[in-house]
């Protein structure tokens, strides 16, 4: 992929890395898998956007999983009961989302301007912005953002 961030929707997302690998034995399993990871937390809280990378937005034919930053408000993830917010960690930032979803998931918190720990979060944003726009060997890649539908 050319570098830079890629906005697509989930339908756009799936078209253009399931459907256009009809032998893939993974592709649509993992699609499947982020998709039910992502309407389970939209059911808990707001996904403000999801960066996607790795394989799977490559032309590999069968990639092992789906490599994901999702980035939630901070005060919906406050507004959250115990048990909810529990729920958000094990689906952006604990193994089970991999073992379950086929997520190697991540999460940032995002602060607004003025907030405390905004420089923070801005950071956070450049620190995948920059790991996510460069291969192992350094060259520039490009990666996809789906916002919240």
């Amino acid at each position: 992929m050319p570098p830079g961030r890629y906005l697509a929707t989930a339908s756009e997302f799936e078209q253009r890395f399931v459907n256009t690998f009809p032998s893939s034995a993974t592709r649509a399993k993992l699609y499947g898998g982020w998709r039910r990871r992502r309407e389970e937390l939209q059911s808990l809280v707001l996904i403000e956007q999801e960066w996607i990378d790795g394989s799977f937005v490559t032309g590999k034919s069968n990639p092992q999983d789906i490599d994901v930053v999702t980035f939630i408000l901070a005060h919906e993830l406050e507004a959250l009961a115990i048990p909810d917010r529990q729920r958000v960690l094990e689906l952006t930032v604990l193994d089970h989302s991999k073992i379950v979803f086929g997520c190697d998931s991540y999460l940032v918190v995002a602060h607004q301007e003025g907030h405390p720990s905004y420089d923070q979060f801005l950071y956070c944003r450049g620190y995948w912005d920059n790991w996510w726009s460069r291969s192992r060997t350094g060259s520039q890649k490009g990666y996809v953002e789906v916002r919240a539908e």
